[in-house]
């Protein structure tokens, strides 16, 4: 990330990609009343090189990712460092990993955009 200084758009470009090289389908980046949400057709956490099967663990580990080159590792733990509040939203059902939840108005914009079927990761950074 050199000397740029972390943004919400650079954490979900890093999301975003890393859902895309664990192979997810339809892979999507939102932006919905200052929080970032990538969202795919399946659940991309879980899927790891060291088996870890609780999305709140992946979130605070450093996580070789070798689908993205030798010393590459995933993004989520980033997430954890500079974003105010995370949550997943898996088949409609939010789980808050840090912060706040979003507002219902935030919600009602997922819904309309059809994300709630879908599997996302959402961030929203300090104002």
């Amino acid at each position: 990330m050199g000397s740029k200084k972390i943004s919400g758009n650079i954490l979900l470009s890093l999301i975003e990609q890393d859902a895309n090289l664990l192979g997810c389908g339809e892979v999507g980046a939102h932006i919905i009343d200052g929080w970032y949400i990538v969202s795919s057709s399946s659940d991309w956490i879980k899927k790891n090189s060291q088996n870890i099967d609780s999305w709140l663990e992946v979130f605070k580990k450093l996580i070789p990712m070798s689908e993205a080159g030798v010393n590459a590792i995933r993004h989520e733990i980033f997430l954890m460092a500079f974003a105010e509040s995370v949550f997943i939203l898996e088949k409609g059902n939010v789980v808050l990993l840090k912060g706040d939840f979003p507002s219902d108005s935030v919600l009602e914009c997922i819904e309309r955009e059809g994300l709630e079927e879908k599997f996302s990761v959402g961030f929203c950074m300090k104002q």
